[in-house]
């Protein structure tokens, strides 16, 4: 999934947090012992006197406040030329913004509950200066009668920026440390087309690029025609690098590339369509991929989402897919047809979920004999049985009202509830 963001990726330590989960494809920032505010990705309105073609300011929400807690949030910019100076009108008591990164930072004051419309003014550092304004929003509520404790403290210890923004988003969306060398391998979509990136650590926090793997090149051997690089992970037991590739035409099957931890080709494996996420085994055994399947044009097939699992040790790969109803719960939200307008308002039968379901991403079990493959379009999970190369289940999440009393213990009156 592609993000409007400006795209960099902020390195991060924490105690029993892998860092690969502490990237982001933009930028976050936070004090130890406080939360880190994630982005609000959506596009937002532009304007100013010298308004650059591809200037613009992403964020239009900011996360909620609440008076008397400390609050961090940075402001997405994409295009133009950095430096950027930033300017904010209409902040709460108590938050002001850095100009020289968009950082809003402080704590808002007593008194300061409502709804804000802020203005934000972003001008670049051209010859010829470009600026880009948007109004946004910020909901402060008032004081939490029994505060959320902190459960994680960050502390930002490096940053690494590939030195491209997009609006469209998928620049630096994905990255895997490496615990044997010291190194980031990061998939770089700025680049055309898009390649792997190898970034080293330093002892002092400074990230270097060490090279950038031609990816197009590894994968375009036969009648493969190189399309998108979706996904990267790492297997320290066998020291190989694996990565997801996409087909250019969205309707045929994509393809892993097995590489050493210098970016060079081992091996190559088919998958189903579209790959959108890879997984190794913490063994090295298996490669799992989660192979989205979806339409990429009004006018285009719906292709056949599908799991791919690789055995390395004999090379067998399968495929499987969502063509047994009888493992599909009632609550797997499964869309019907396209109406004449366009949209889709209606459910359709179990026997649609080989097209319909879009398999996204993949988190093992403990003793890894189970994978659990999200199906986010659907609001469903499914449930694979690795051994066997099998689906056992698909699970709708169902839903939760939190319009209900009592969702969030201690919520005070007027504030929503929340997980």
């Amino acid at each position: 999934m592609k993000r409007n963001v400006m795209k960099v990726v902020s390195l991060w330590m924490a105690a029993e947090i892998t860092m690969a989960s502490l990237f982001s494809a933009g930028t976050v920032l936070a004090d130890t012992n406080q939360a880190a505010s994630q982005p609000v990705n959506v596009e937002a309105a532009q304007g100013g006197t010298a308004l650059a073609a591809n200037f613009g300011i992403s964020t239009a929400a900011f996360p909620d406040a609440y008076e008397e807690e400390p609050y961090t949030v940075t402001v997405d910019v994409y295009g133009g030329q950095t430096p950027y100076t930033f300017t904010a009108a209409g902040l709460p008591a108590g938050l002001s913004m850095a100009a020289d990164t968009g950082i809003v930072t402080g704590t808002p004051a007593t008194g300061q509950k409502g709804e804000y419309t802020i203005d934000v003014t972003a001008q670049d550092s051209a010859s010829v200066p470009a600026t880009t304004q948007s109004q946004v929003t910020l909901q402060v509520y008032g004081k939490r009668s029994e505060p959320v404790a902190d459960k994680l403290a960050v502390e930002m210890i490096g940053h690494y920026a590939v030195g491209t923004s997009n609006k469209d988003g998928g620049v630096a969306e994905i990255v895997k440390y490496n615990k044997d060398n010291g190194k980031l391998y990061l998939v770089n979509g700025s680049t055309q087309p898009a390649s792997l990136e190898i970034v080293s650590l330093h002892a002092d926090g400074s990230l270097v690029k060490d090279k950038q793997i031609n990816v197009e090149a590894l994968a375009e051997t036969g009648n493969f025609q190189y399309g998108d690089l979706t996904s990267v992970d790492i297997n320290n037991k066998t020291k190989k690098v694996v990565v997801a590739v996409q087909e250019l035409d969205h309707t045929k099957p994509g393809k892993v590339l097995v590489l050493d931890y210098e970016g060079s080709l081992i091996t190559s494996y088919d998958t189903g369509i579209q790959p959108d996420m890879v997984k190794y085994t913490s063994d090295g055994r298996h490669i799992l991929t989660a192979d989205e399947g979806e339409p990429r044009t009004e006018t285009a097939p719906d292709p056949e989402g599908s799991i791919t699992i690789i055995d390395t040790t004999s090379s067998e790969v399968s495929q499987l897919k969502f063509d047994d109803p009888s493992i599909i719960d009632d609550n797997v939200h499964i869309r019907g047809a396209v109406e004449t307008d366009g949209k889709i308002i209606t459910s359709g039968p179990k026997t649609s979920a080989i097209h319909d379901l879009e398999p996204e991403y993949i988190a093992l079990s403990e003793d890894e004999q189970t994978a659990y493959v999200a199906l986010q379009e659907n609001n469903a999970m499914a449930v694979v049985d690795i051994a066997s190369k099998s689906i056992t289940s698909v699970r709708g999440l169902g839903y939760k009202d939190f319009n209900l009393n009592g969702e969030r213990a201690g919520s005070p009156e007027g504030q929503p509830n929340q997980v």
